[in-house]
């Protein structure tokens, strides 16, 4: 049987990865890298009964919606797309919508 090793101190159950075919992974991972593509904060200044969010986040996200004031409000939600929703509610509101 040939040593397909060659004359390395490689052990053949358990052979070296060559890492010249795996994708760049960063050295530190951080909440600060990893936040942008996993939420969106949207501030809505101007009071509105709709809102329409562009988040880019590739996916439906839950939602999260705080007036002004900081009380959690409930509006319906519509997903447009995999990186826009609309949320509607019954009367204009200004706050944030947290999404995650």
């Amino acid at each position: 049987m040939s040593n397909f090793y060659g004359a390395s101190n490689v052990d053949p159950l358990y052979p070296v990865i060559d890492t010249d075919f795996l994708p760049a992974v960063p050295q530190r991972i951080t909440s600060a890298t990893i936040a942008p593509l996993v939420a969106f904060v949207h501030t809505q200044s101007a009071a509105s009964d709709t809102w329409t969010i562009t988040h880019n986040l590739e996916f439906f996200p839950n939602v999260t919606v705080q007036d002004s004031g900081g009380s959690t409000v409930e509006g319906e939600i519509v997903y447009n797309t995999n990186n826009t929703l609309t949320v509607t509610f019954s009367s204009p509101i200004s706050g944030k919508a947290y999404l995650s």
